[in-house]
């Protein structure tokens, strides 16, 4: 039994979904080296990219999930700026 791949395979979103993939298992891995605030950079970079295919993709849980998640990382972020 084959199942077809419905994500797909070539254009903007599949960059941005690799991009985003990619920096947030980097921004998590300086995340466990305690590498700051470049944990904080990578993983905002991470969720805006998937922000960005969740609207490419017209899909409302990564548009929520990813709206949020970047949002944390960036507040996180300007508090370290601040302090």
């Amino acid at each position: 039994m084959t199942r077809d791949k419905v994500t797909p395979s070539q254009g903007l979103s599949w960059y941005l979904k690799w991009a985003g993939t990619f920096c947030i298992l980097f921004g998590a891995g300086c995340t466990a080296w305690n590498i700051i605030p470049l944990n904080l950079i990578l993983s905002t970079a991470g969720g805006v990219f998937w922000f960005m295919v969740g609207i490419l993709w017209s899909d409302r849980s990564l548009i929520l999930l990813n709206l949020f998640v970047g949002g944390i990382y960036f507040v996180g972020f300007i508090r370290f700026m601040i302090v």
